[in-house]
Formats: structure tokens, C-alpha cells, sequence
């Protein structure tokens, strides 16, 4: 059997976000997965809290904390080798963890994250790649308020050196890397703790996905930005993410339900 991989799931909220999120756990083809749930919702998923599954652990506490406070507690609880992260507001592909898993043992890693990834925004019906070592040339800006177009340099293009390290949701990872870097007690930014104690300890491996592993989800209720360097055509997203009904129809009617 190939070694336990815990999945850890910060939440607040969203309950039918997290309806699709346990589709996606339960679609992965690594073999071996439990899946670690912290809700600080006022009021329990009944769905979960009922699951009656020895794979899930649903913590329900109705105090409010940080998304970096949930990250730590769940990987305490983890009993697996490996901790992988599975946000609820993202779609994870069937293969992504078993992709994940088997690149980091073939490298001998102990830290790995994506460092491309398809992105979708809902506000503003934009698909969209991002390669974020690539920070130079023509991006767009995905924000709130509309999609702006900038041009970086090495003039204007600082804060974008290390982004393909700030990007926690394709985060993977071994139980003492995240000893020797918890994660900060924010809801914002929180690797940067994380990334602190880890350079110099651990190295990172950099995964490319131009296959579709993971589709990240920008919504009203988004704490990051994200600066794709491609616009794609909308059609071309439920066949690169053939999910059972159509991933593009229920992210965006469980995202805009959920976030109400």
C-alpha cells in the first residue's frame, strides 16, 4: 500500500462548495487519502458531521480563526506522510494528488507546488493560464473591480520574483517541512511564514501543470490575485476539465450559492 496522504480542507461557510469539494476528493485515483475538514461556520455540515466515512474527519468549532490557524491545526491531526492541500473553492482533477505523490518520491522531495495552473474567474467569465516563473511581458490583471492588461519588466516586476511559491492550494508536503515552517496566524499571505522557515532547510519542487490538474477559481470571495498571461476561450474549459456534469456549470453556480 502507498503511504497515507492527508488532505486538508480550511473552511467557512460554504457548504455547497464543499459539496463538490468531497467530489473531488472521492474522484482521486491515488489510492491511499484521508481528507481533514476545519469549519468555523456558525452551524456544522450536517452532510459531513453524518458522513459516517473513516476516510473524513469533519472539525466542526464555531470560533472564528485564521485560514493560517486551520492549516496548522489540520496538519497536527494528519496522520499522513505526505500533507496535501485541497482548498474548497478550487476543482482538483482526478489524478492531481497521485501526480503529486509519485513526482515528489521519483525526485526525492519533501515540498512541491505547481508553478502553472489554469484559472478561472467568475466575476468576469475570464479562462485564463498562468506560468508564474515567467514574469516579464504581458499579463492580466484579474481583480475585483474588472481584468486590467500590464506589461512587467525588471523595472515594475518585484513582487511577482518568488509568486510561484505564494500560491498555497497546490501545496504538498511532509510533516517535518511544516514543523520547521508553520504557517502564520493570518487569513492572507499566510505561507509567508511558512516559506521563512522552510528556505534554506528544504528544497522546493517546481511542478508545471499544462495538463489540467487543478483548476483555481477566482470569486467575490477571493484573498489572492491572480495575473494569467493567456486568455483562453471559455468553450475549451469543460474539455480540458470533462468533470461528470460540466466543471465550468457547477463551480460557478456552487461558488456564486455558496458565497451569497
Amino acid at each position: 500500500m502507498p503511504p497515507l496522504v492527508s488532505l486538508i480542507t480550511p473552511t467557512y461557510g460554504r457548504n455547497r462548495l464543499l459539496a463538490e469539494t468531497k467530489r473531488w476528493v472521492e474522484s482521486q485515483t491515488y489510492p491511499n487519502l484521508e481528507w481533514l475538514i476545519l469549519d468555523d461556520s456558525p452551524e456544522p455540515n450536517l452532510e459531513l458531521a453524518s458522513a459516517g466515512d473513516a476516510r473524513y474527519r469533519y472539525i466542526h468549532e464555531p470560533a472564528r480563526q485564521t485560514i493560517g490557524a486551520k492549516r496548522n491545526r489540520l496538519v497536527e491531526m494528519a496522520r499522513g506522510a505526505y500533507v496535501v492541500h485541497f482548498d474548497d473553492d478550487d476543482y482538483y482533477a482526478p489524478a492531481y494528488v497521485e501526480t503529486m505523490i509519485t513526482t515528489m518520491q521519483r525526485e526525492s522531495a519533501e515540498f512541491a507546488s505547481l508553478n502553472c495552473w489554469y484559472v478561472y474567474d467568475l466575476r468576469h467569465d475570464f479562462f485564463g493560464f498562468w506560468a508564474l516563473k515567467v514574469t516579464e511581458g504581458l499579463h492580466y490583471g484579474l481583480y475585483g473591480d474588472g481584468v486590467r492588461m500590464m506589461n512587467l519588466s525588471a523595472q515594475n516586476n518585484s513582487t511577482f520574483k518568488d509568486n510561484y511559491l505564494g500560491y498555497g492550494f497546490t501545496y504538498a508536503y511532509t510533516r517535518r517541512v511544516w514543523e520547521a515552517g508553520r504557517f502564520g496566524d493570518f487569513s492572507w499571505n499566510e505561507e509567508a511564514k511558512f516559506l521563512d522557515g522552510v528556505r534554506g532547510r528544504y528544497a522546493h519542487l517546481s511542478i508545471a501543470d499544462e495538463s489540467g490538474l487543478v483548476l483555481h477559481v477566482a470569486h467575490p470571495g477571493s484573498s489572492s490575485s491572480c495575473f494569467p498571461q493567456y486568455r483562453l476561450p471559455t468553450f475549451a474549459l469543460p474539455r480540458l476539465f470533462p468533470a461528470p456534469s460540466g466543471v465550468l456549470g457547477q463551480l460557478r453556480n456552487a461558488t456564486h450559492s455558496g458565497l451569497a
